[in-house]
C-alpha cells in the first residue's frame, strides 16, 4: 500500500530544497497545501491515505457557493477556497506547505 497521496499538476518540475524530499517530516495525522495565491499560481495537496478520499473524492458530492466563501472570509471564490472550507466541515484544517517547483508546459506536438 501507500501512505500518503499527492495531488498536483503533472507539468510541476520540483526545484532542490523543494518537495517531495519533506515529505517524512509532515505528520501523518495532517493535511498540507501550498495554495493558488501562492508562487506559482497552482494548488499542491499531500495527504495522508485516510484523508485523501474526503478531500479527492467525496468533496465532489456538493458544490461551493460564493455565499459559502464569503462567509468564511475566502478572497476568491475558488478550488483553494472549497478545499479549506470542505475540510474544516469534516473536521480537519490544511496545515501550508511551503514549496520550490516551476511549472514548466510541454511543447505542443
Amino acid at each position: 500500500g501507500f501512505d500518503w497521496v499527492l495531488r498536483s499538476r503533472p507539468d510541476l518540475e520540483w526545484l532542490p530544497g523543494g518537495f517531495p524530499k519533506q515529505l517524512t517530516s509532515l505528520s501523518a495525522k495532517l493535511a498540507y497545501a501550498q495554495f493558488a495565491w501562492e508562487t506559482p499560481m497552482d494548488t499542491v495537496l499531500a495527504l495522508p491515505r485516510k484523508l485523501a478520499k474526503p478531500l479527492l473524492v467525496d468533496i465532489q458530492r456538493r458544490c461551493h457557493t460564493l455565499q459559502e466563501a464569503q462567509e468564511h472570509g475566502c478572497l476568491h471564490w475558488s478550488c483553494d477556497c472549497w478545499i479549506k472550507v470542505f475540510a474544516a466541515e469534516q473536521g480537519f484544517s490544511i496545515h501550508p506547505l511551503d514549496l520550490r517547483y516551476e511549472i514548466r508546459r510541454l511543447p505542443r506536438r
